[in-house]
């Protein structure tokens, strides 16, 4: 886990009057009906979706179907692997590995059922608690070593060997939709919301990471190169360690199923998260009870097997709680810096203002809005480590918000080729930036130009609706043409 120095911000508990719950109460089906009408007509806030731009741009396997794919090849995908694994190895990121295991128990067959996996917990030595490799994996159990910032890696870190012709196929996601009334999200797009009803389509959006699987050609000189595979010999000892003598190997068949490496990183820096190697396995195996156990005989096994080694990656940087904020004209507020390094409540966080007409910032990230009509600063918080200098910032704005805006007619009716002036209310009146984007749902039945200006095209009911520009509020009109 990264060490996080956060500066806390001030809070305010807001308390409710015994009078103004008793209002609330009494305008309660007032406001329902007046929300349960804004949901239908679509009002409120509609932020566009914010996507981050990749510093590598890759393909994706999931994509809205009006959309072409990027053309990214297996030695393209060699290659930025390549690129990842040499950027990690110097020594800028702290690292830790371990081996993760899974007998899928589910898989296991044997004469004795379930009683078979009772009786092998009873047998090994401190099975029960994975102090042994064999407890390790009936129990999912792993080991971990790790290095810090600054120290080298390359003892601990496993590189891929791989060729564009060991990749058979490989898998790329990141790209996920949610609806713009409810919130639904779906890995898929989808051109309605069932959830909620809306007709309006599903917005793209980015998530932060890639998440890379390369699907690579089973046979034994990939194996060999990448998965460390063990002996019959190393099989048989780890057994005879964990069984404490109770039970012995006297046939051992693997059928390895699937090869895979997997790699996440993050997209805007192309910073390697975690890197792990996977490999899924039958197995058969006979097996002789021995000493005390004698009696118990001889026993046919069979189970699937999944080991996977993984290297995990922080990397140092600072982080800031928000990238956007508005301040009111002589307002205040104040932002967190996250820092991720050794030793983080050591560090020195400097603090610099772009504009300090417009807002000014302290030594601790204490922001004051000065100019009364308005402008834009950016804040930048930075700190230094192990000689190199690392900062984020956020662009803060001052105005008066738009809290809302409503279209001041939600219904009219006009013939072909008449034209009509929308005109739209902001709250509160002394808004700073008034501006607005008009929409039309269907161009065929009415147009609208961009100050509001609804011209009638053919017979039908369309709804043509206004974005605030700051805000992203929308409000509706509902167009009949006759």
């Amino acid at each position: 886990m990264a060490d996080v120095n956060v500066q806390k911000k001030d809070s305010k508990n807001k308390l409710l009057t015994a009078s103004v719950i008793v209002v609330l109460c009494a305008i309660f089906a007032v406001g329902f009906i007046y929300g349960l009408n804004s949901v239908l007509a679509m009002e409120g806030a509609f932020p566009p979706a914010k996507i981050t731009e990749s510093l590598t741009v890759l393909p994706d396997t999931v994509h809205s179907p009006e959309e072409e794919k990027a053309a990214f090849s297996k030695a393209d995908m060699v290659s930025y692997l390549q690129k990842l694994t040499d950027a990690a190895l110097t020594n800028e990121a702290k690292a830790q590995s371990g081996r993760s295991y899974d007998i899928d128990n589910d898989t296991l067959v044997s004469a004795r059922g379930g009683k078979l996996t009772d009786t092998l917990c009873f047998l090994a030595d401190d099975i029960g608690n994975g102090d042994t490799e064999l407890g390790k994996a009936m129990y999912g159990d792993f080991e971990a070593k790790a290095t810090d910032f600054g120290e080298d890696m390359s003892g601990l870190l496993r590189l891929p060997a791989i060729t564009a012709e060991d990749i058979e196929s490989f898998d790329i996601s990141y790209i996920y939709y949610y609806c713009p009334i409810c919130g639904d999200t779906s890995d898929e797009y989808l051109d309605h919301c069932e959830d909620c009803g809306s007709t309006y389509p599903y917005n793209e959006q980015y998530r932060s990471d890639y998440n890379i699987t390369l699907h690579l050609v089973n046979n034994e000189d990939v194996l060999s190169r990448n998965f460390s595979p063990r002996t019959d010999a190393e099989i048989e000892a780890l057994f005879a360690e964990g069984m404490n003598g109770s039970l012995s190997l006297t046939k051992l068949d693997r059928e390895y199923r699937e090869l895979t490496v997997s790699f996440t990183v993050d997209r805007p820096t192309d910073k390697l998260k975690e890197l792990s190697f996977t490999k899924k396995l039958g197995v058969a195996l006979t097996a002789s009870f021995e000493g005390a156990w004698a009696q118990l005989g001889t026993e046919d096994i069979s189970f699937d097997f999944t080991q996977s080694d993984y290297f995990r990656f922080t990397w140092p940087g600072i982080e800031l709680d928000e990238h956007e904020m508005s301040l009111e004209p002589k307002g205040t507020d104040n932002l967190i810096a996250a820092l991720t390094c050794a030793e983080p409540t050591k560090m020195t966080v400097v603090w610099i203002t772009s504009d300090p007409d417009v807002v000014t910032v302290d030594d601790e990230g204490y922001l004051k809005a000065c100019k009364t009509d308005g402008g834009k600063a950016t804040i930048t918080a930075s700190y230094e480590f192990n000689g190199k200098i690392y900062t984020d910032s956020c662009e803060v704005s001052v105005k008066y918000p738009v809290e809302a805006t409503s279209m001041k007619k939600n219904k009219i009716k006009l013939a072909p080729g008449e034209e009509y002036q929308l005109h739209v209310a902001f709250d509160p009146k002394n808004a700073t930036v008034q501006t607005l984007t008009w929409y039309t749902e269907d161009e065929s039945i009415a147009a609208v130009d961009e100050n509001g200006v609804v011209t009638a095209v053919s017979a039908g009911v369309v709804t043509v609706y206004s974005l605030s520009d700051d805000g992203y509020f929308r409000s509706s009109c509902k167009v009949t043409v006759e």
